[in-house]
């Protein structure tokens, strides 16, 4: 499987969630109506017992196999990114160096 494939199983099962998620929703609110609470009113306690849909989502994700070489190749790229060197940071800090410098040392000139 290559990395597109990955991707778009990856976002179709991320649909999947989603379809599901709201599914049980659905019926969660069908069982208020039934027991007589207005649709509205139904709606707002499926969504309290329920839970955050997105966390609940979050919750799901972490439980998908591979999760964790996805989280550690992010980390990675992550932490190279911090330590990559960048031309404008020693630019900068001499920069910054030099100005201190002469705020400190200017009244005695």
């Amino acid at each position: 499987m290559n990395w597109r494939d990955w991707l778009r199983a990856r976002r179709r099962a991320d649909e999947d969630l989603a379809e599901e998620l709201q599914a049980h929703l659905e019926l969660q609110t069908r069982k208020h109506v039934a027991a007589g609470v207005d649709p509205e009113e139904a709606r707002h306690r499926a969504r309290l017992e329920f839970g955050g849909i997105e966390h609940v989502k979050e919750t799901c994700r972490e439980q998908r196999p591979g999760n964790f070489l996805e989280s550690f190749f992010r980390d990675s790229q992550f932490a190279v990114r911090g330590i990559r060197p960048r031309p404008s940071s020693g630019a900068n800090g001499a920069g910054h160096a030099r100005a201190l410098y002469w705020r400190k040392y200017d009244d005695d000139l």
